[in-house]
């Protein structure tokens, strides 16, 4: 009986999972797109609340289906060797916005060496992290920054918040703890990010630092992480910069999801991108031309997105630079995706990071 209610519960998680996906995403997309218009500035503020209260519902959706699949042993390690500076400028612009709005400053100390883990692991500790120093700073300093010692390097976090008394500092990488005083009773959570921290850290052969001292701050730091010497011959970064407004592509969009479909047409086409609509049931009588897709990865409950891609590029007989964003967890999906050349991002996308990767793909695209 407890198996087959474990079962029940991760086919419920795993339906979930997309489903509500779906919404937050959507939700996002539309307020970004009122936020290119002009408003007044009360509504201005209610848009801030309507998206302080999506991120919040994002971040608590996350944790409790990061805590899902490390309790069901369905994440694996994909080591990949990569330069740690682009991880953690990825991580701050994710988290940017978040730490504007509580009035914190964050200081990220640039370093040039190169590791070699699971990049997507890794990125999570690292955004629990500081999404955490973020919530209990408000209005203070963090800083985040990279030290060597002999053939590992350490990532740390610090802050100056409230801080964790020692005799509670045990408890805090337990599941559904939260160490609450005057300072941080207010803070929304469920008690998980540090336990997900710790679980993924151990999957990776990583070691969790914590010091914190109460009234004074928090000092947290990732170890053992393997440090390799740079590539000889390392890949141009294309800046954003590299494309113009007035020389934007022609972007077709592949998504079964009403809201999400006019959402995501109505917000490129806010940033000066022409937009069409192509429908995966019908794609041997597409004769619109295009220069980049974005497709999801399920189409129509039986299609997939990648495959279509694929199918798309043999009908135009060129490459087509592709974004799969993907509304499941499918690290095997990824992997093809990528071994593909297509780009991938699992929903909700933030604006921001969507608008990021389009402008990367137009540049990669001229070269």
């Amino acid at each position: 009986e407890a198996e087959k209610a474990n079962r029940a519960k991760s086919l419920f998680l795993a339906q979930a999972n997309h489903e509500l996906r779906q919404p937050i995403h959507a939700i996002g997309l539309l307020t970004s797109c009122l936020r290119e218009e002009e408003t007044k500035p009360e509504n201005i503020e209610i848009l801030d609340n309507v998206d302080s209260a999506l991120d919040s519902l994002a971040n608590l959706f996350k944790s409790l289906l990061g805590i899902t699949a490390l309790d069901q042993g369905t994440i694996s390690v994909r080591p990949s060797t990569f330069p740690i500076a682009d991880l953690l400028a990825q991580t701050l612009r994710q988290y940017q916005e978040q730490a504007t709005q509580n009035e914190c400053s964050i200081a990220l100390v640039h370093s040039g060496l190169w590791v070699q883990t699971d990049r997507a692991l890794l990125a999570s500790i690292v955004q629990n992290l500081l999404s955490n120093a973020i919530k209990y700073a408000p209005g203070r300093k963090i800083l985040m920054g990279v030290r060597r010692t002999g053939p590992t390097l350490s990532i740390h976090v610090l802050d100056q918040g409230s801080g964790v008394a020692l005799e509670k500092q045990d408890e805090i990488f337990q599941e559904f703890v939260r160490v609450e005083n005057l300072h941080t009773k207010h803070i929304e959570g469920m008690g998980l990010g540090l336990s997900i921290v710790s679980r993924t850290a151990k999957l990776l052969g990583l070691h969790i630092e914590f010091l914190s001292e109460l009234g004074r701050g928090t000092h947290v730091s990732v170890r053992n992480i393997t440090h390799i010497s740079a590539p000889k011959i390392q890949e141009m970064v294309i800046a954003n910069s590299a494309i113009e407004n007035t020389n934007l592509p022609t972007v077709a969009i592949l998504d079964d999801n009403t809201h999400v479909a006019r959402s995501t047409h109505t917000l490129l086409s806010k940033w000066g991108y022409d937009v069409v609509q192509l429908d995966a049931s019908n794609l041997a009588s597409t004769t619109t031309s295009f220069s980049m897709l974005i497709t999801d990865l399920q189409l129509n409950g039986s299609e997939d997105g990648i495959l279509v891609a694929q199918k798309l590029a043999e009908m135009k007989n060129q490459d087509i630079p592709t974004l799969i964003i993907s509304g499941a967890l499918d690290e095997e999906a990824e992997k093809i995706a990528k071994n593909n050349g297509f780009w991938f991002l699992h929903k909700p996308v933030h604006s921001a990071e969507l608008r990021s990767v389009l402008l990367t793909m137009a540049a990669a695209n001229l070269r």
